[in-house]
């Protein structure tokens, strides 16, 4: 079996060398970027519950301007410095060839710390010393990394915010009155995705307004019609407004999709069409 992706990568590789180098080059960029790719956490999501992380800059951005050049200046002064590099280019090679993700490019943060607290030293001794060429130019190359990851910052798609997912995690909480306000809120540029739409779905199930629950969950249905929760839950709000027709069809749709013992239940008490 790994013989088999094995060669099924490098076919593609020799088929489309063009777009490889691409994809390559676009990744590489991305790491320079003070914006990260989310996978299970987000930092743009946890920005909203943490006033911490509103305060501070995007850790990577920083980390990279200083750490960078001092890791350059510890290779240059002592060739052992070249053993501590090595290991940041094979982050780099692992986040330019597989997915972009901020799980990849993690790896790089301490090495990255240690040659920012390594240039902060080395500037400190400049300063100390009163050698301004050496501080200017040093200070100037940390500019520079800085201007390269604010470019490639703007080069990248921002990650967005899973205001659905934020006002599940209400949900589950049992916090109702967060959740409203986060449904209630208007988010521009949004996408509206199936589970905004079950959200909302909950959230007037939960106000006693059947009508507006079951606009809310045909809505979800119609953006993920594969959705067995959305048309359980669409039937079950069919049949509080006394659209018994209606909430059959969905029942019997959810069944057909999951067959999960509530389903049946509820199509049972429906009757048959």
């Amino acid at each position: 079996m790994d013989a088999y992706w094995r060669n099924e990568a490098f076919e593609y590789i020799r088929s489309n060398p063009a777009s490889v180098a691409t994809s390559i080059a676009r990744k590489t960029l991305e790491f320079a970027s003070h914006e990260e790719v989310a996978n299970n956490r987000s930092l743009a999501e946890e920005r909203l519950f943490s006033p911490v992380l509103r305060t501070l800059p995007s850790p990577f951005g920083w980390l990279f301007a200083l750490g960078i050049p001092g890791l350059i200046l510890l290779a240059w002064h002592d060739r052992r410095g070249w053993l501590i590099i090595a290991p940041l280019l094979v982050v780099i090679a692992t986040f330019s060839v597989f997915f972009a993700e901020a799980r990849f490019r993690f790896h790089a943060v301490p090495l990255l710390a240690l040659g920012g607290g390594l240039l902060l030293d080395q500037l400190w001794g400049f300063m100390r010393a009163a050698r301004h060429k050496s501080l200017a130019g040093t200070f100037a190359m940390v500019l520079i990394f800085a201007a390269v990851s604010a470019w490639a910052t703007r080069q990248v798609p921002q990650t967005g915010i899973s205001w659905d997912a934020i006002a599940w995690g209400y949900f589950k909480m049992g916090d109702l009155i967060a959740a409203e306000q986060v449904l209630e809120t208007p988010h521009p540029g949004m996408d509206i995705t199936d589970k905004w739409e079950e959200a909302l779905g909950l959230l007037h199930w939960s106000q006693g307004n059947f009508e507006a629950a079951a606009r809310h969950y045909r809505n979800a249905t119609e953006l993920n019609p594969v959705s067995h929760v959305a048309h359980y839950n669409l039937a079950l709000a069919l049949q509080r407004t006394g659209d018994i027709n209606g909430a059959r069809r969905h029942a019997a749709l959810a069944v057909s999709i999951a067959g999960l013992p509530e389903y049946v239940a509820l199509q049972k008490s429906l009757g048959q069409p």
